[in-house]
């Protein structure tokens, strides 16, 4: 797995959330994946969530009928030893808008990352997220 390889399934995962391709987005978590959204308090706070959880969670989200804005910044990669594991961090910004209220969020994210047979696959997920309404 190399820095190349990681940048690529950033842009097909970035690409997955842009078409609400939830099962695009998924491929690249592994089953065992954990996921760790630190939310405003008044969203619920700190959510330790599965696979499946997050993956209803966002396929409940992306059914809205709302335009949504997704944008990633700030990519820094950070490889393991030979290939085999890395890390990655980025900022997200994305918008909501439902019924003229537009709801923007900016989560700095880490993510942990293992190869799959050369193939990277994330394995956690941390997010801290701001939120504007």
């Amino acid at each position: 797995m190399t820095e190349t390889d990681i940048r690529n399934m950033l842009k097909l995962m970035e690409h997955s959330v842009i078409s609400r391709d939830v099962e695009g987005l998924m491929s690249h978590l592994s089953e065992d994946a954990e996921i760790m959204l630190e939310m405003p308090e008044s969203m619920g706070g700190k959510m330790e969530l599965d696979v499946n959880s997050y993956k209803s969670m966002l396929a409940q989200s992306w059914a809205l009928p709302a335009k949504f804005t997704y944008e990633v910044r700030n990519i820094n990669i950070r490889m393991g030893p030979e290939g085999k594991t890395a890390s990655a961090s980025d900022t997200t910004l994305e918008s909501v808008e439902i019924n003229g209220m537009v709801i923007s969020s900016k989560s700095e994210e880490q993510l942990t990352i293992v190869s799959d047979n050369g193939k990277p696959l994330i394995t956690g997920i941390v997010a801290k997220v701001e939120v504007k309404f």
